[in-house]
């Protein structure tokens, strides 16, 4: 059978979004007859009284049917660790008191381990040993990290393993602008021995492909179309409740935020309807917006949920709020996209979506892209209208509709087995022709 090691910092146990990519895939292409290994850290809460050796966490692992999980011990790097105080993925001890000193750091892992020393030289012991005791035929590394990364292009050196390079996130997304230069350097160098890139964007994969000259695809990070249609609908709230799943940061178009917002403060749609705006997320950012127009008191926090409960919220909800990630020169794909589209509720998406999603965005009759205050605020205004009423709403759509079909995790996976696939053949190739020669 053949044999992939996917390397992923995160991985489940784990709830930060970094986890889902990699637990997903593995899991699809279980189904399709891949034997998965998985070299992750052991987010288990709480840990076992006993720290793991590199050893023993291989044993274990091996005794696991696919995909089996390779979890490294961050008590081996940190005594401190901890999963459960975890909210961004860190197994490294704190850095240098010293400025100075931190920089230097820094300079160096961007050349070597990237920012996870300590776990990626274990995890890349753990990966040697894998090899021996059960042969891996390619190496599917996600970005992520840096880290993860810099274990493949080891393997690819020492062991001769051939790798696909994913990046879930932009390449120079976690540097500041003096040190690009550096990590471009060491990208390319670490690129030249990868066989392909899979991507997570249309636009992001043609930069990536120009800027290291590696062929790259499109490999989208799927949604859940089994959950999403056993998800009961949960409402926010008794009243007109807009939600918004998730975080958003610099990449994400808030222009029209406020204006909206303001437009149906002055209709008097707010006061009307009792609507409130709700944010899953593990920080309140709406009122940073909201507050300077007046309308800080709709906003209505609340924790991450497990994503069962955010199908179930996002099918229950009467309107969902898309912020498109199109503002940073490398655009980014979130998990919401597809999601929100498959829940069949009604999306306003406040600005143009992604090239590669607006011809979907507009074919989906339950979602409304706009490019205005004021058409966002109609929107919303009759979609209050219609709940006022008692009606349910016209653009309700279907769950899991022809829209998303090829976005879910098993259609994603087959795509993904085709590169990896494409990958382990050409290294049989060329090792083939090399021993003729």
């Amino acid at each position: 059978m053949r044999h992939v090691l996917i390397v992923s910092f995160g991985y489940e146990p784990l709830s930060h979004v970094s986890a889902t990519r990699a637990t997903h895939m593995s899991q699809a292409l279980t189904a399709l007859d891949w034997d998965v290994s998985v070299l992750t850290v052991d987010w288990s809460s709480p840990l076992p009284d006993q720290v793991a050796s590199v050893e023993e966490s291989l044993t274990r692992a091996l005794e696991e049917p696919s995909p089996r999980r390779i979890a490294i011990d961050g008590r081996l790097i940190d005594s401190a660790f901890d999963p459960s105080t975890v909210i961004v993925p860190n197994t490294e001890p704190p850095p240098p008191r010293w400025e100075w000193l931190r920089k230097l750091q820094t300079f160096h892992r961007t050349l070597t381990t990237g920012p996870y020393a300590g776990w990626a030289r274990r995890a890349f012991a753990a990966a040697e040993k894998l090899h021996r005791e059960r042969p891996i035929d390619i190496v599917w590394a996600i970005h992520g990290d840096i880290s993860c990364h810099a274990i493949a292009y080891w393997l690819r050196g020492q062991l001769h393993i051939p790798w696909i390079a994913d990046f879930k996130d932009s390449w120079n997304k976690y540097h500041t602008r003096p040190g690009i230069p550096v990590q471009r350097f060491a990208m390319a160098r670490r690129l030249r021995s990868a066989e392909a890139l899979t991507e997570t964007c249309a636009s992001q994969a043609a930069n990536d492909s120009r800027e290291f000259g590696v062929t790259s695809h499109v490999i989208y990070s799927g949604y859940d179309d089994v959950l999403m249609t056993s998800a009961s609908p949960k409402r926010p709230a008794e009243g007109f409740s807009i939600t918004y799943m998730g975080s958003f940061g610099n990449s994400h178009d808030t222009r029209l935020l406020q204006g909206v917002f303001a437009e149906l403060s002055r209709s008097g749609q707010i006061e009307t309807s009792g609507l409130t705006l709700h944010q899953y997320a593990s920080a309140s950012q709406f009122p940073e917006y909201l507050d300077p127009v007046g309308c800080g008191s709709i906003v209505r926090s609340h924790d991450r949920v497990p994503r069962s409960e955010a199908y179930s919220i996002m099918r229950g909800s009467d309107v969902l709020l898309l912020l498109p990630m199109t503002i940073e020169a490398f655009q980014h794909v979130g998990l919401k996209e597809m999601e929100y589209v498959a829940s069949g509720s009604p999306v306003l998406v406040l600005g143009e979506p992604l090239e590669e999603f607006g011809p979907i965005m507009r074919a989906a009759p339950h979602v409304r892209v706009v490019h205005t205050a004021a058409e966002g605020a109609r929107f919303i205004e009759e979609e209050c209208r219609q709940f006022a009423e008692g009606a349910t709403s016209a653009l309700r759509g279907d769950v899991n509709g022809p829209w998303v079909r090829d976005f879910t995790w098993p259609a994603q996976a087959a795509r993904l087995s085709e590169v990896l696939e494409g990958g382990r053949r050409r290294q049989r190739t060329s090792s083939s022709e090399s021993r003729e020669a």
